[in-house]
């Protein structure tokens, strides 16, 4: 609930334009991928892709941008990855921890301003 509460602000202005359910259901989708909870994660972003369509069968700028954010996802906590090594015994599971929450950030920025200025044409 914190995290979706920080990132509150930088949802609204991402996706311009929706409603507080969907801005809701976005930080919650966003809030679960970047802790690694697939779990609670995919049924928000189906709950916020059903509440950002208005009309029409065609996807919406935001919510192509949805579906980039979380094909990039940022992982604070790359929890699978850290069992799967531990469980392979590796000797340090966690080293992954940083070069994964800097490839994430730096694929997640990209992948938004490329989906921004690919928006405007």
């Amino acid at each position: 609930k914190k995290l979706s509460a920080f990132l509150r602000p930088a949802i609204k202005r991402l996706f311009k334009g929706e409603s507080d359910d969907a801005y809701d259901s976005i930080a919650i989708n966003l809030a679960g991928n970047m802790l690694g909870m697939g779990g609670v994660a995919t049924p928000a972003g189906i709950d916020a892709i059903s509440k950002m369509q208005h009309s029409g069968d065609k996807a919406s700028v935001n919510m192509k941008l949805l579906l980039v954010i979380n094909g990039t996802s940022i992982q604070l906590i790359p929890a699978t990855v850290i069992a799967l090594r531990a469980s392979a015994g590796s000797a340090n599971a966690a080293s992954i921890f940083l070069p994964t929450l800097i490839s994430s950030t730096v694929a997640t920025v990209i992948g938004v301003i490329l989906c921004k200025v690919f928006s405007k044409k």
